[in-house]
């Protein structure tokens, strides 16, 4: 256990919460769920409300327990050290005890509220990230493209809640947006805390590329992740040619602003700002997409 003399307030522990439930990728799970069920039901109602606030919980606990995974790591990054367990607010074991019952809780809500074939979908997405991508991110500096599947259950699982075959050309096309997405918001991360990864002992891909290099090949997934998105109109996950030709106008902003990764070696480039930029644009289509289902049936 840590020891630690500080004397903490509610907001600290307010805010090592939200840090150890990583709560704006606990509020995303929730937001491409939501999409996924808006898409199969063509509208919004009640059913997806229980369900979305199992998967917050299964989100949140899965967080948690990557926490209790990687607290000897966190406490060599300063973005890190300030987590529950590494800033000593919390012993490890509490920690986990708390992330054991947030699990089983949501997991347990997920199934009595959506049935069988969510709550294994919500099951698999934390063995995916806790059993298989964590361990693997230690390992290897590709470990974000494998990673990626954890990201398009969420939507997976909205659908079928909808009523939706898994199989589906509409969910497919909006879950390969969001995986192609993953891999350039990463490697921006990457990039931009490049030395506390390295220094926390983690394989990233500055390692095996030149910045410059880097700066391209995410270039290359975002001008794919901009493509990607078009599928979405073209198999019936946007209807209204307005939405359709918004989507492809932010494929192009993101496109042009985004080009400044293949000049790094004349213009330093704020890698932060382009992170955002990026994560805007997918929040835009994500969006665009939701809001476009419930205008066509409201």
């Amino acid at each position: 256990m840590l020891q630690n003399s500080r004397t903490y307030g509610f907001d600290d522990y307010l805010s090592a919460l939200a840090s150890m439930t990583k709560f704006k990728i606990t509020i995303a799970v929730c937001t491409t769920t939501l999409v996924g069920f808006v898409l199969a039901r063509r509208g919004l109602d009640s059913a997806i409300s229980i369900p979305a606030l199992a998967l917050f919980l299964i989100a949140s606990g899965s967080a948690a327990m990557n926490h209790f995974q990687e607290h000897h790591f966190d406490a060599r990054m300063g973005r890190t050290k300030g987590r529950m367990i590494s800033s000593g607010m919390m012993s490890s074991y509490s920690v986990l005890g708390l992330a054991l019952a947030l699990i089983c809780v949501g997991v347990a809500a997920l199934y009595v509220s959506a049935g069988t074939n969510p709550a294994l979908l919500g099951i698999v997405a934390l063995i995916w990230y806790n059993g298989i991508y964590t361990p693997l991110k230690r390992v290897s500096p590709y470990a974000v493209i494998p990673g990626g599947v954890i990201g398009v259950l969420p939507p997976l699982i909205g659908w079928n809640i909808g009523g939706g075959h898994l199989a589906d050309p509409t969910i497919l096309a909006f879950c390969f947006f969001i995986f192609m997405w993953q891999v350039p918001h990463f490697w921006l991360l990457a990039l931009h805390y490049r030395k506390e990864y390295e220094e926390a002992g983690f394989p990233t891909v500055t390692q095996k590329f030149s910045e410059p290099s880097l700066g391209r090949i995410v270039y290359s997934w975002i001008l794919a992740t901009a493509s990607s998105a078009l599928l979405i109109p073209v198999y019936g996950g946007i209807d209204n040619m307005v939405s359709g030709v918004i989507i492809a106008i932010l494929g192009v902003w993101i496109s042009l602003i985004q080009i400044k990764l293949c000049r790094i070696e004349a213009n330093p480039v704020n890698y932060k700002r382009a992170f955002m930029e990026l994560n805007s644009y997918a929040l835009a289509v994500m969006l665009i997409t939701f809001i476009d289902q419930l205008i066509r049936f409201s």
